[in-house]
């Protein structure tokens, strides 16, 4: 299940991070990622991101009000011991591309509901393209059951968005998938509770998330967040 993918990488970027101390910006976002088929400011203008721009990517506490941290925004590189572990065997070819990884999880006490936030840089648009289309496939499947669509609007490039009756945390879940020029990242909520995240804020989660994407491959700072 797509839960314990993400627990995965909790565990392992958290490591990471405690060895490394700190993060680097080797890697510059020098390759051009290529023309985008969404909106935003400068289509044209869209680049690999480094490790710095990718961990600032991940919203901190201020960007999600009401949610708890239960683990700070962290970026690793893709080729490190913990960052290979992220990859599924069958569709490991969907991370091909990748430089560098990252995860921010929160929590809502009142309704018992686990939100992850995650991505992954690539070096370029045609490798992000490839992941979307390969680790669609896998983590499509792995929302929970009776996956149904949701509809998130035009947000990024490419997307796909769905809930679970119950997914993983045996309640209701949601994943959504979107590609941001050469950037690859995913919305999960899953509870432990009953209550239903609403399509509207699994819509706006999606869409801070790829409008922080679209601002660092532009050169911005990532300012966007959610209203509180």
């Amino acid at each position: 299940m797509i839960q314990r993918t993400v627990t995965l990488l909790t565990a392992t970027l958290a490591a990471a991070v405690l060895l490394s101390g700190c993060v680097s910006d080797t890697g510059g976002a020098s390759e051009d990622g290529g023309s985008k088929k969404g909106k935003g400011p400068d289509p044209a203008a869209a680049k690999a991101l480094t490790q710095r721009q990718a961990q600032a990517v991940l919203p901190n506490a201020a960007a999600v009000p009401g949610w708890k941290p239960l683990a700070e925004p962290v970026g690793i590189a893709m080729d490190s011991e913990a960052g290979k572990r992220f990859c599924p065997g069958t569709y490991r070819k969907g991370c091909d591309g990748g430089r560098f990884q990252g995860l921010a999880t929160y929590f809502d006490r009142s309704t018992k509901t686990q939100l992850d936030f995650w991505l992954i840089a690539y070096q370029d648009e045609k490798s992000a393209e490839n992941g979307n289309d390969t680790l669609g496939k896998y983590f499509g499947p792995s929302v929970g059951r009776d996956p149904k669509k949701i509809d998130i609007g035009e947000v990024g490039d490419e997307r796909f968005a769905q809930r679970g009756a119950m997914g993983a945390a045996g309640g209701p879940a949601t994943l959504a998938q979107v590609r941001v020029g050469a950037t690859l990242i995913w919305v999960e909520t899953s509870t432990a509770g009953t209550d239903t995240v609403p399509d509207d804020r699994v819509k706006a989660f999606a869409a801070m998330l790829a409008e922080r994407a679209e601002q660092a491959e532009q050169g911005e700072t990532p300012s966007a967040g959610l209203d509180g």
